[in-house]
């Protein structure tokens, strides 16, 4: 049974979020709390690990053409760049 500490914590993900958090954090816990963790997932979320890869490829395979296609990122990473024209090559 999943403590109410991790409970609270994981209650705040929604599904897809925590097919990502288990995707790539779980595995930084201690094994007593990755075993609380899947608990929790499939006995209150009713989700297999399955489903929460299925949810992980289906957010992916939406995004293809908004994502970075090494990293796989769809964070927005804009900048403006402002151009001056050196002092020295004025005139």
């Amino acid at each position: 049974m999943a403590s109410e500490k991790i409970k609270s914590q994981l209650n705040k993900l929604n599904n897809l979020q925590l097919a990502y958090f288990v995707k790539y954090k779980l595995t930084t816990y201690l094994k007593e709390t990755q075993a609380n963790i899947l608990s929790y997932i499939q006995n209150e979320r009713r989700l297999s690990l399955n489903e929460l890869n299925k949810l992980i490829e289906k957010d992916t395979n939406s995004k293809k053409d908004k994502m970075c296609t090494k990293c796989g990122s769809n964070f927005p990473f804009t900048y403006e760049v402002e151009y001056q024209i050196p002092y020295s090559h004025r005139f």
